[in-house]
């Protein structure tokens, strides 16, 4: 990539703009082959394709030697962590693709955007043998793309690891295999100039295996590694050239560094999980692999965005068009995944309010936000590990205020409106709020806090629901048809009646209060401002569809560099 990349360059074509885009023209790869067409004609091969049958044919996995694979499954094993190098990858599309990301970019579309196109699927299948090979799992869809450009001031994320089961040692074989791990491809040269990977190798990690204490007084993860001056020499950085890889365990401390100001390359990457089905299922079936139909992968790139809200800034409009697309599509999900992507809708919407009521952005129907730190708008840093475990023990507090929030929640309209809806959810929280903030408390209801090892009749349960949901057909089946009710209450139209209820009923209370002589922003009643009655029909919302799963898929902390 040329030191002229510029991801904020207006396309010449402003009618491709994610702007002017519906679900209907997002649906079709006519819209994605000519963004393609102006933003990657001058890639190696040519414009990126889409629901290509050429570019599908051509896809091959790369068979390393045996003993390769052996001594990259040893390195994982003993280390968390291994690296292959371009030479013996030899991995396809991997400039196009860097090109790709750059070109959904200028579109307004976040990087993971680039999961529309045939490419990165054929890198994902390039990598599956190897993957399964040196971890044991397979791919889980977890898709996502980065960049980190150092002109703007740009850094990776803080160390972190990518999940917090409830027991560590759990999430391994006999053999030390993890039942999680990242295969992380970097489509730039990725090194200390322009942001690469840092890790605190696993033999020099005594939270590794053990788990992180979750008392808030504990240290932090990286203190308890780094706690001598000696210890800071098992730091290693992973300089990777373009088309090189980093294969890393979910529970190894990583980071991504801040390039040297100025620096003209930024650093682009791809990263996809693999898991074994036992920890965590596939999004979707592993059948539609290795090139998922078009409207699973517009699925999946929105689910994504949904998931990861609090790094990717989006509109209101934005965040309507990703539900929607999800929803469209979500019978062919995993329950659980499709549950989290609904509890984080919500948390968007939530967050969304905040910062339109703070002033922060977020209109309806603005343009996007510009490009953050990885080329998805103003993205958060990632949670420190103390803040993580604190968000573990929050969510033990917060189980049973959860529950009583979940069974407010379930009350037909009529019984409660949701201004006193709202008001039943805070006094059911007095014990959490006693011993967390109210923001720990939420976090806690929705279990943002680690992947907990289901039981084998959450599993069975699970699964069961999972194949219910696959077959369903016009509404009949009995409990499923339930399930889709709820689905339209929790994530739809039903959050939106309840926000305009609240708001329509602020309203009527703060004129009722002028015209009695009332003041304050709550007007008469004393019982708080619109946004106070917004936050509390999204904050039970969120707690009841964080509250009642039974799918054993937990929410949780999916911290990606």
């Amino acid at each position: 990539m040329s030191s002229d990349w510029d991801a904020a360059r207006p396309l010449e074509d402003a009618s491709l703009h994610a702007s002017s885009q519906t679900l209907a023209s997002l649906s079709s790869p006519a819209y994605w082959r000519a963004l393609a067409a102006a933003t990657t004609a001058a890639s190696p091969g040519g414009p990126l394709r889409c629901d290509d049958a050429a570019a599908q044919a051509a896809a091959a996995p790369v068979r390393l030697p045996a003993h390769r694979l052996h001594d990259l499954r040893e390195q994982v094993n003993r280390a968390g962590v291994a690296q292959a190098t371009p030479q013996e990858l030899c991995l396809p599309h991997v400039a196009a693709l860097a090109r790709g990301v750059e070109g959904v970019l200028r579109a307004g579309w976040p990087a993971s955007f680039v999961i529309m196109y045939d490419e990165t699927w054929a890198l994902i299948e390039a990598l599956r043998e190897v993957m399964a090979a040196s971890t044991g799992n397979a791919v889980n869809m977890d898709v996502l793309a980065w960049l980190v450009d150092p002109r703007r001031g740009d850094a990776g994320f803080s160390p972190h690891r990518d999940r917090q089961p409830d027991d560590a040692a759990a999430t391994f074989r006999g053999d030390g295999s993890p039942l999680y791990a990242t295969a992380w491809v970097a489509l730039t040269d990725a090194d200390p100039c322009n942001s690469c990977l840092y890790v605190v190798p696993s033999y020099a990690d005594p939270g590794y295996l053990e788990g992180d204490p979750e008392d808030e007084d504990a240290p932090d993860p990286l203190a308890r590694a780094l706690s001598t001056k000696e210890s800071y020499q098992h730091i290693r950085a992973l300089p990777t050239p373009a088309g090189g890889a980093a294969l890393f365990t979910h529970r190894i401390i990583h980071w991504g560094s801040r390039g040297r100001p100025g620096h003209p390359v930024p650093r682009v990457s791809l990263s996809f999980g693999c898991a074994d089905d036992a920890y965590e299922a596939p999004y979707f079936d592993g059948s539609h692999l290795p090139f998922p139909p078009l409207r699973l992968r517009l699925a999946l790139a929105c689910a994504q965005q949904l998931i990861y809200h609090e790094r990717f800034l989006a509109t209101a409009r934005q965040l309507t068009l990703f539900h929607d697309a999800f929803k469209a599509q979500a019978g062919d999900f995993d329950p659980g995944y499709a549950k989290k992507v609904r509890a984080e809708f919500l948390g968007a919407l939530k967050d969304h309010e905040a910062r339109k009521r703070s002033g922060g952005g977020g209109k309806a129907g603005g343009a996007p936000a510009p490009a953050g730190p990885n080329g998805g708008g103003a993205a958060a840093k990632a949670e420190p590990q103390h803040q993580q475990q604190r968000a573990a023990a929050g969510r033990k507090r917060g189980a049973a205020a959860a529950a009583a929030a979940a069974a407010a929640a379930e009350q037909p309209a009529a019984e409660a409106a949701p201004a006193k809806r709202g008001r039943a959810t805070r006094a059911a929280k007095p014990a959490a709020r006693e011993d967390s903030s109210p923001a720990t408390a939420v976090k806690g209801a929705a279990a943002k806090s680690g992947r907990k090892q289901p039981s084998a009749a959450a599993k069975a349960k699970g699964k069961g629901k999972g194949k219910q949901r696959r077959g369903e057909g016009g509404g009949e089946g009995g409990g499923s048809g339930g399930d889709d009710e709820d689905d339209e209450g929790e994530g739809g139209d039903g959050l939106m009646r309840a926000l305009e209820e609240a708001r329509a009923a602020a309203a009527a209370r703060k004129k009722a209060g002028s015209s009695a002589g009332g003041g304050g922003d709550g007007g008469g009643d004393g019982s708080g401002s619109d946004g106070e009655l917004v936050d509390a029909a999204l904050e039970e919302m969120l707690d009841a569809a964080a509250g009642s799963d039974g799918s054993g898929f937990d929410l949780q902390d999916d911290y990606e560099d």
